[in-house]
């Protein structure tokens, strides 16, 4: 299984153009998640028309943050996503003011029900 990123190289958060190159290498592989039994699609994640989805905000919070090296008081959030055999099966989004929180893990169907470790712990 093949770990990719969205907002960070492994270490360090990285810049909006970066991210958006990130995004579009994520993008290329099949999105096999599901939440609540509804199969989800790249655009419930990187819609451009929706500022709020978890990609675009991503790329909002490294245009200020690293782009226009504004101070901001919260963590920088990212994404993990676990592509396994051509098919994004896990995606885990972390944010936090004083430390990182796991906030979403969203999983293939298969995954679902699996004790698996979290990429970031404190």
């Amino acid at each position: 299984m093949k770990k990719l990123f969205v907002g960070i190289n492994g270490e360090k958060a990285i810049g909006s153009k970066e991210t958006l190159k990130q995004i579009e290498e994520v993008k290329s592989f099949e999105c096999a998640l599901e939440y609540n039994g509804q199969k989800l699609t790249w655009k419930d994640f990187d819609n451009p028309q929706e500022p709020k989805t978890l990609f675009r905000a991503i790329v909002r919070d490294r245009e200020k943050r690293i782009d226009k090296k504004m101070l901001m008081a919260d963590r920088p959030p990212f994404c993990v996503i676990t592509v396994d055999k051509g098919k994004a099966v896990r995606l885990e989004y972390y944010e936090g003011h004083n430390k990182l929180s796991l906030i979403y893990d969203v999983r293939a169907p298969e995954l679902k029900n699996k004790k698996l470790a979290p990429y970031y712990e404190e």
